[in-house]
C-alpha cells in the first residue's frame, strides 16, 4: 500500500515537470515567434504592443533577470529602438507677454489632469521668479488638447502669470515631454518640474539658480521635497540592490516617509542621483548628454539615468536640503483603471532591469 503511494507521488511530480517544461517552452516560443514579426517591420505604435507583452508575460521578480535577459527584455528594446516615431506637428503658444531673455526655463509636463496647472499657477503668481523666468508647460496627452486650449485661456486671465505651451500630438512619455519642452526653452538654465509638485515659499527658482552657480564642477542639482503630511518624500537617491527582484539596483530615497527634522548640516550634499521630479542642469549639459532617455517606458529610472550620464562626464549631482517644494507623487499616473496594476508593476521591472543593463557595472565599478 505504501509502495503505491508512493508511486503515484512520483508519478504525480513527473507529471508536474512535465507540464513545467510545457508552460516554460510555450512561453519561449510565443516570445520567439512574436520577436521574429516585431523585428521584420517598423513599428507604428510600440506603447500598446508594449503593454500587450508587459499584461501577458509574468515577471516573478525572483526571475526577472533570466526572463528579460532572455526574449521579453530583448523584444521590447527591439521595438523601442525600431519604432517610427510620432510625426510631430509641435504646437507652440505665448500666453502674456514673452520673456525675452530669462535665466532660467522652467519645464512642467501634464498628462491625464489639467488641475495641477491650475494649483501650480495660483502659487506662482505671488512670486516675482515668475515675471522674469520663462514657464513652459508640455501637454503630454492628446485626449486633453481641446480642453487645454480653453483651460489656458482661463488661467491665464485668472493669475497672470505668463507661460508658453507646447503640443506634440501625441504622448510622448515623461523623458520625450521634457526634451520637447527644453528644445523649445531659450533660458540659460532648466528646470524640470512635475506637474505635481508645489513650492513653499517664493523665490525657490533663483534660490536654486544662485546655489547652481556658486558650486565647480556641477551638473544637476535638485532640493529637498515633502510629501503633504509634511515628512520626506525626496532627499537625494542612492543606489541599493534588491534581494526580491533578484539583487537588481534600484533607486533608494534614504529617509523617505521620516519627519523632516532640522538638518545637521543645510550645505549642498554631493551624490550619484537626485529626482527628476524637481531637477535643475544648464541646458548645455542636458543638450550635451542628449537629455533624458526616451528608451525608458512612460517613468522611472530615466532622472538616475540623467543623472548617471552627467556622472561619466565628470560632474557632480548635488541634493540641496535648504530648499523645499511639496511633492504629491505619482498623482497623474495613479489615475490608470484598476486592472492596468500587472503593466505598471511589469513596466516599472522592466525599466529596472533596463536601468541595470545600462548602469549596474559602472555603478559597482564606482561604488556609487
Amino acid at each position: 500500500m505504501i509502495k503505491y503511494s508512493l508511486l503515484k507521488i512520483e508519478v504525480f511530480v513527473e507529471l508536474l515537470k512535465l507540464l513545467s517544461n510545457f508552460f516554460f517552452y510555450f512561453m519561449r516560443r510565443s516570445q520567439e515567434i512574436l520577436k521574429d514579426k516585431i523585428n521584420a517591420q517598423k513599428v507604428d505604435n510600440p506603447p500598446q504592443i508594449i503593454k500587450f507583452l508587459l499584461r501577458i508575460f509574468p515577471i516573478p521578480g525572483y526571475q526577472m533577470s533570466s526572463t528579460l535577459n532572455g526574449y521579453l527584455g530583448t523584444t521590447i528594446r527591439n521595438i523601442l529602438k525600431n519604432r517610427k516615431k510620432p510625426e510631430m506637428i509641435t504646437v507652440v503658444k505665448e500666453y502674456g507677454s514673452k520673456i525675452s531673455y530669462p535665466e532660467v526655463s522652467i519645464i512642467v509636463p501634464l498628462y491625464a489632469r489639467l488641475d495641477f496647472m491650475k494649483y501650480q499657477l495660483a502659487l506662482f503668481a505671488d512670486d516675482p521668479d515668475f515675471q522674469d523666468n520663462e514657464l513652459i508647460y508640455v501637454l503630454d496627452d492628446p485626449r486633453l488638447y481641446k480642453d487645454f486650449v480653453d483651460y489656458c485661456d482661463a488661467q491665464f486671465a485668472t493669475f497672470q502669470v505668463p507661460f508658453k505651451t507646447v503640443y506634440s500630438g501625441a504622448n510622448l512619455g515623461f523623458s520625450g515631454a521634457n526634451n520637447l519642452g527644453v528644445s523649445v526653452s531659450s533660458g540659460r538654465l532648466i528646470v524640470l518640474i512635475n506637474s505635481d509638485v508645489m513650492p513653499i515659499e517664493s523665490g525657490w527658482v533663483s534660490s536654486l539658480a544662485n546655489i547652481y552657480k556658486s558650486l565647480n564642477n556641477v551638473g544637476a542639482i535638485g532640493p529637498k521635497l515633502l510629501y503633504g503630511n509634511g515628512s520626506i518624500q525626496h532627499a537625494g537617491m542612492k543606489f541599493i540592490k534588491c534581494a526580491p527582484w533578484g539583487d537588481l539596483l534600484i533607486n533608494d530615497h534614504p529617509r523617505k516617509n521620516q519627519p523632516n527634522f532640522p538638518e545637521d548640516d543645510y550645505k549642498p550634499q554631493k551624490l550619484a542621483a537626485i529626482t527628476g521630479a524637481c531637477l535643475m542642469v544648464s541646458k548645455q549639459l542636458y543638450e550635451q548628454v542628449d537629455g533624458l532617455n526616451e528608451e525608458y517606458i512612460i517613468n522611472d529610472y530615466e532622472d538616475s539615468d540623467f543623472c548617471l550620464k552627467l556622472h561619466t562626464q565628470g560632474f557632480d549631482n548635488y541634493y540641496i536640503p535648504d530648499i523645499e517644494l511639496f511633492h504629491l507623487e505619482r498623482q497623474s499616473v495613479s489615475i490608470y483603471p484598476q486592472n492596468e496594476e500587472i503593466w505598471q508593476i511589469n513596466r516599472t521591472k522592466y525599466n529596472c532591469w533596463l536601468f541595470n543593463q545600462e548602469w549596474g557595472k559602472y555603478i559597482n565599478d564606482k561604488n556609487l
